[in-house]
């Protein structure tokens, strides 16, 4: 089936990249901030930018820019609210402007409640939300990526006393996802944003456990039919419209 020609906006858009903490500072604390990037919206659409891409902007130590997330529905504090990006949204929105914010699904930081619960005990109910081992030395044929710094893609926790897999930092605790609650956790996180913005690239980043093209098929189908319902309980908008 042909694609239509609103799902093919992005191959003669303008995308303008930005971290919002080095764009616009706007209360003098030298970090920028969404009010900041609302008011250079205007400076942006007269550069001929139809269509902001924002890296990571969520809560997180910034131990690796903002990859390391701790919180997947709210704004980082020195950025501003959630109020604050939904201003900039409706800004950019009146613009015609369309938002792409980028998610990281393969892991968490390891500041995030779910890993805190995790490594709590044994028998929590998010144990198993991340993948955990006796030994060091399973899945040995698996390279390590940054092997400037991290010497296995296992690392140590001392509370819990055992290994957690992650192949990025070690501070970035892989999720598990072959367990269908962590599917459905990351799936209501793809909700929460697709409701505000209709955009949400998840990266080519490696996902533990079932392959990595299926949870992004099972993933892009749920978002592709939840716009579609969003669109459809909303008649009076067009789909280019319902789709930023």
């Amino acid at each position: 089936m042909a694609a239509s020609p609103d799902t093919l906006w992005y191959k003669d858009a303008i995308i303008y990249q930005l971290h919002v903490r080095t764009f616009c500072d706007s209360n003098g604390d030298g970090i920028g901030d969404f009010p900041g990037l609302t008011q250079k919206l205007d400076y942006l659409q007269e550069l001929g930018v139809n269509a902001i891409w924002l890296l990571p902007f969520f809560p997180s130590p910034l131990r690796d820019d903002g990859y390391d997330i701790s919180d997947y529905t709210a704004v980082h504090p020195s950025y501003g609210r959630l109020e604050d990006f939904k201003a900039f949204l409706a800004a950019a929105h009146d613009r015609g402007m369309r938002i792409i914010i980028e998610l990281v699904l393969n892991h968490t930081s390891d500041q995030h409640s779910w890993f805190q619960e995790s490594r709590s005990s044994r028998q929590n109910p998010k144990r198993d939300w991340y993948v955990w081992s006796e030994t060091d030395s399973r899945y040995p044929g698996v390279r390590i990526i940054f092997v400037d710094t991290e010497m296995s893609n296992w690392a140590w926790d001392p509370l819990s006393k055992s290994y957690y897999w992650h192949r990025f930092f070690n501070h970035q605790p892989d999720l598990n996802y072959d367990n269908p609650a962590v599917f459905e956790a990351m799936w209501n996180v793809m909700k929460f944003w697709l409701e505000r913005v209709g955009w949400v690239p998840i990266g080519r980043r490696p996902l533990s456990g079932r392959t990595r093209g299926h949870i992004l098929r099972e993933l892009t189908r749920n978002a592709c039919n939840h716009s579609r319902a969003a669109q459809a309980s909303r008649p009076g908008i067009s789909g280019q419209d319902a789709s930023r």
